[in-house]
């Protein structure tokens, strides 16, 4: 999904909740699609990554028509993510930047240090998407400090505190901070 499909996408979901008379729901985005919607990436997604509240009953069956309609992914509004509130730092939710906001579907996300990390800790932990995130953000040096800290205790592994700093050089050889 492009930035375009995605905003239908929300607009259709707005529109669903208002004839089912659904009282509505704010969700707390993060990841690919929240990046697209702020205007940072332009990288297509499949999804739109929430914290909360959790796709579930009513929401997951409006989510499924919209799919439909549209010929998305089935799971192109998903709570995969929900663990992530555990880990984000206290008060992660005083920061949130307005992405939608339609009748009754709001949509908000993290802060720019809170995506960077949570980014940087994507890409230690699976993909090279995550890189070409990163490099889009073009984070600081400080802001790339502060995302080692928040991401060094995500995983037990021995070598986790290793593959963390070879992560760490090569975002900063692509962006140049070497």
């Amino acid at each position: 999904m492009n930035k375009d499909l995605l905003k239908r996408a929300l607009s259709r979901l707005d529109e669903i909740f208002v004839e089912n008379d659904h009282k509505g729901a704010t969700f707390l985005a993060c990841g690919g699609g929240a990046l697209i919607l702020m205007g940072l990436i332009t990288r297509d997604t499949v999804d739109l990554d929430v914290i909360e509240p959790s796709v579930n009953g009513d929401v997951l069956k409006f989510v499924s028509q919209v799919a439909k309609e549209l010929k998305l992914d089935d799971r192109w509004l998903n709570s995969d993510c929900e663990t992530l509130s555990r880990d984000l730092p206290k008060g992660w939710k005083s920061d949130l930047a307005p992405l939608f906001g339609g009748r009754r579907v709001i949509v908000m996300g993290l802060s720019r240090q809170n995506i960077i990390n949570t980014k940087f800790w994507a890409l230690c932990d699976r993909s090279d998407d995550d890189l070409e995130d990163l490099i889009n953000l073009q984070p600081t040096e400080n802001e790339l400090n502060s995302a080692v800290v928040w991401t060094m205790p995500l995983d037990g592994h021995p070598d986790w505190s290793k593959h963390v700093q070879d992560c760490l050089g090569r975002v900063k050889k692509r962006l140049g901070h070497v």
